[in-house]
């Protein structure tokens, strides 16, 4: 049995608490906020053991094994490296950090540690992106030709204050831009070598953007994230011989494989056996029970990738977050 901890007791909290109840030989015995009273209404809720009032309280207790960060973006290293000093394994929310710098320092703490440390980018280990992967590698696209990809909401004011508070790495890029980035990354199996972009910067975030990628293999990504625009969460591929138009791919359940005149060449569907976090969870206890210190599948170097790419476009538009 493996043992998890929760730093953060929000809403990803709730999300991830509710998934690691589906997978077998994992408990979630300890949670922790801030306030304690948020701590115990959460353990309350989701039938966690131990609630505690601080992050180091949980950091130090002897039975957890691994701890799922999920404060907001601006304090993910300080509470990784706080976990992974006292011994802890550690699931990261995505972005892992505010820049690359910043991961390479997490990275650093793991390996004094000797611990394992991964970034949540639980969209890679979905069953339909995988079979997207797999109809590419065995040539059923043909060449990639363009992607285009889009992670575009506005919230209704449940997250606001963390989404347009730049000390917390608000904005659209790091929240929900960094899906479709990784996203592309991961079903090219590589990364672009040129970046145009342009962004819509106010009080310190950007509220929106759009990115246009040039990859090696010719594809053209057309990528954009927002939290002020209520628009689609859809993802296409297309390629010489086939085409994907996958809705919400970043949580996408079923997938079709189309020709161009839009007849179906084979469809797939994965139900989520919980909410689709499993999967990563299940990544997780893999490579602890195999005493790894990072996933063969998500690696430290696909996180460094991805948050290279948006240290530029936000060198690209200016925008520096306090402290970096």
């Amino acid at each position: 049995m493996i043992n998890w901890g929760i730093v953060g007791c929000g809403r990803i909290a709730a999300t991830f608490a509710q998934a690691l109840s589906g997978v077998e030989d994992a408990c979630l015995l300890a949670a922790a906020a801030r306030d304690l009273g948020r701590a115990e209404a959460f353990a309350e809720k989701w039938n966690v053991k131990r609630a505690y009032g601080s992050y180091e309280e949980l950091a130090a207790d002897p039975d957890v094994d691994v701890v799922y960060i999920a404060v907001p973006h601006g304090l993910h290293m300080a509470a990784s490296i706080l976990c992974m000093n006292a011994g802890k394994h550690v699931l990261c929310e995505k972005p892992m950090a505010l820049n690359a710098a910043q991961a390479e320092e997490m990275f650093a703490a793991a390996q004094r540690n000797h611990v394992f440390l991964m970034e949540a980018f639980w969209t890679k280990f979905l069953p339909v992106t995988e079979k997207i992967r797999s109809w590419i590698r065995e040539g059923r696209l043909g060449e990639i030709l363009t992607i285009d990809a889009k992670f575009c909401y506005e919230d209704p004011g449940r997250a606001k204050e963390r989404l347009f508070d730049p000390a917390m790495g608000g904005g659209a890029l790091l929240d929900v831009g960094i899906y479709p980035i990784a996203f592309v990354n991961h079903i090219l199996g590589e990364l672009p070598e040129k970046m145009v972009s342009a962004a819509h910067v106010a009080g310190g975030v950007d509220e929106y953007n759009s990115m246009l990628l040039t990859y090696p293999c010719g594809t053209i990504a057309n990528l954009s994230s927002a939290i002020v625009l209520d628009m689609e969460e859809r993802a296409v591929i297309v390629g010489t011989k086939a085409r994907i138009d996958l809705n919400r791919y970043w949580r996408a359940q079923e997938v079709e494989l189309t020709d161009h005149a839009g007849h179906v060449l084979e469809r797939f569907e994965a139900p989520h056996r919980v909410n689709g976090y499993e999967y990563e969870v299940e990544e997780v206890c893999r490579c602890i029970r195999e005493g790894r210190t990072q996933s063969d599948r998500h690696t430290w170097q696909h996180t460094l990738d991805a948050l290279r790419i948006m240290d530029e476009l936000r060198a690209q538009w200016g925008l520096v977050y306090p402290g970096e």
